[in-house]
């Protein structure tokens, strides 16, 4: 009277203009109903009512019951059929809480089945409680239907509902994707244990059959301790990235990372024909100025001054500092006009630095040489050493100048 199968309800209607009242239905009356249904199927196939042919043509019949589910006629001739779980109403009926995900076959002696199943089951558990990673088994329904001891240590006496959620995520996308994927990274998870501790887990997940039912068998490793050695790699990764690209004084480029970029630019030249200017600048009396106020006030002055340079080149301009007081540049799609322009902004600004020296400021200038660059037969120490020789020119001539080689 209570289930919500349509089948169910088409039959209540039936039965109902059948009757002319609202008499219930009782579970033996759709035993009755069934039981007949078959064996008006048996007597058709066999040709005769006779008990012993009915009898043959009775196994394996199957009818749809009121609640939308296949009963059959076993071998030995019970039948298998679904069942519910109801919560009793106030009304005198049932709200269908749980029903079973397969047929229940027909045995009247069960108890020897029941005791099989029991023993296998708890064998199973057992089993799972050796062995020391931590283990979920989640239903097909999502539900947790076993967990080893040890995932106390990580969820404490109960998962939470978001855990939980984010483990039947995983399994369904498990499910929806192809096999050869699963060769793939595990999928992992980060939670926080009772001591408030980020812990994070890989998860491979498995069917399995657990106590009858199907389900997952989720394996879970903690992979904290890799996690941070993985995160201490990646920092020193990039501090060794920084340490060979970087000059550890000025905080520019340094020569070795100079000549891969340009001699990237010059791969992106040769497919794009374009137009590029080299540079050379070194700063002018140097050595003096180390001899007169130290290597400090040397230092600083390499400081400042490869950072009035950068700031002064343009965005997508290369610039470092190749060694001692020189420094170099690269000026890509740039021409002959372009780039005397940003050298004599560059010597500019070297020519305006003021260092201080005590109650004093030092001062200095800077040489520049410049040479045009062809993608086609240029490399970068070639490029380099065109526009060294126009610097070795203008420091000849009386430096504080620039220079087109």
């Amino acid at each position: 009277m209570s289930h919500p199968a349509p089948e169910n309800r088409a039959f209540l209607k039936a039965w109902r203009a059948f009757i002319g009242d609202d008499r219930p239905v009782y579970a033996p009356m759709v035993a009755a109903m069934l039981g007949f249904r078959m064996w008006c199927e048996a007597v058709t196939a066999a040709g005769t009512t006779a008990t012993a042919a009915v009898r043959q043509y009775m196994l394996g019949q199957t009818e749809i019951g009121p609640c939308g589910s296949a009963s059959t006629i076993g071998v030995n001739h019970h039948i298998e059929m679904a069942a519910s779980v109801g919560r009793a109403t106030r009304e005198g009926q049932f709200e269908v809480v749980w029903r079973v995900p397969r047929p229940i076959a027909g045995d009247p002696w069960a108890a020897a089945s029941i005791i099989a199943d029991a023993t296998a089951a708890n064998a199973q558990r057992d089993l799972l409680d050796a062995l020391p990673t931590p283990l979920i088994v989640l239903d097909d329904g999502g539900d947790v239907r076993y967990r080893s001891a040890s995932t106390h240590e990580y969820f404490g006496p109960e998962i939470s509902a978001g855990v939980l959620a984010t483990l039947r995520e995983m399994v369904a996308q498990l499910d929806a994707a192809p096999a050869e994927s699963h060769r793939g990274p595990l999928p992992a998870i980060t939670i926080h244990d009772a001591g408030g501790r980020a812990r994070h887990m890989t998860i491979a997940a498995r069917r399995m059959i657990f106590a009858g039912d199907p389900a997952h068998l989720l394996s879970l490793a903690d992979v904290t301790y890799i996690r941070g050695i993985e995160e201490q790699l990646l920092i020193l990764n990039a501090e060794l990235q920084c340490l060979a690209t970087t000059d550890p004084l000025t905080g520019v480029s340094n020569r070795r990372h100079f000549v891969a970029a340009v001699a990237s630019q010059l791969e992106s030249m040769r497919r794009h024909r374009r137009a590029a200017v080299m540079f050379i600048l070194d700063l002018d009396h140097f050595k003096l100025l180390n001899d007169r106020h130290g290597h400090e006030v040397g230092d600083h002055a390499l400081i400042e001054a490869a950072t009035t340079l950068h700031r002064l080149m343009r965005g997508n301009d290369i610039f470092a500092r190749i060694g001692g007081e020189e420094f170099a540049g690269f000026l890509p799609e740039t021409e002959l006009g372009s780039a005397l322009v940003v050298a004599e902004r560059l010597r500019a600004g070297i020519a305006g630095l003021r260092i201080g020296v005590g109650d004093a400021a030092a001062v200095f200038t800077c040489s520049i040489g410049l040479t045009a660059v062809d993608a086609d037969t240029d490399t970068p120490e070639s490029a380099m050493k065109r526009a060294n020789a126009g610097l070795y020119l203008v420091k000849h001539e009386g430096r504080d100048r620039v220079l087109w080689a």
